[in-house]
Parts: C-alpha cells; structure tokens; sequence
C-alpha cells in the first residue's frame, strides 16, 4: 500500500497536480483548489492539528497517511510534510488506499 500511495504521489506531482509544504497547501486549501489534503506520519501533531482544523472549516478531507517525510520526499523530489492534491480523480485513487480508520473521525 505504501508504494502505491507513494506512487500516486509522483504523479500528481509529474501532472502539477500537488501543494508541498505548510503555505503552498493553505493557500490551495483557502484558494478551493485542494480535493485532499495528506500529512506524513511524523508531521508535528502542532502542524497536523492546524491543518487539520483548516480543512474541517474548508469542507476538505485530510488524512493522516503512513508515510514518513523522508518517504515523500524521496518520491516527489522535495522534503515536505504536508501535501495537497489538486485534481479530484487523483485524489480519489489515493483514498481507495488509505483505511478509513486514518481519518480520525474528521473529514
């Protein structure tokens, strides 16, 4: 499952079709552009917490994947903990691979 989420990572980036970092996926998520928003699993829980609740008020869904950010940055050629994915069937194809019990009870 891993590799395959983290494959699906690349090619949103290779599509132009992913936020990196803190600011780019705010701006993403305030500007409406982000279908899904991704933190890596040793994102700090102050970061993941802020994200979290940025996307409860945006009507975005967030997930907490099992992937650390050394993984994403190794598949998408840029360190970053927090990521957002612009284009909706993308987005899709990658919640088909992330259990529903990483949700947290928000979505």
């Amino acid at each position: 499952m891993k590799e395959r989420l983290l494959g699906l990572l690349s090619i949103c980036r290779k599509a132009g079709k992913l936020s990196l970092g803190f600011d780019p996926v705010k701006r993403a998520v305030l500007g409406g552009d982000a279908c899904l928003v991704l933190a890596a699993a040793d994102m700090s829980q102050k970061t993941t917490g802020e994200m979290r609740y940025l996307c409860s008020v945006t009507d975005v869904t967030f997930r907490e994947i099992p992937v650390t950010i050394n993984e994403i940055w190794f598949s998408v050629s840029k360190k970053a903990g927090l990521v957002a994915v612009t284009d909706a069937g993308l987005a899709a194809g990658i919640l088909k691979l992330i259990p529903d019990d990483s949700n947290k009870g928000d979505e």
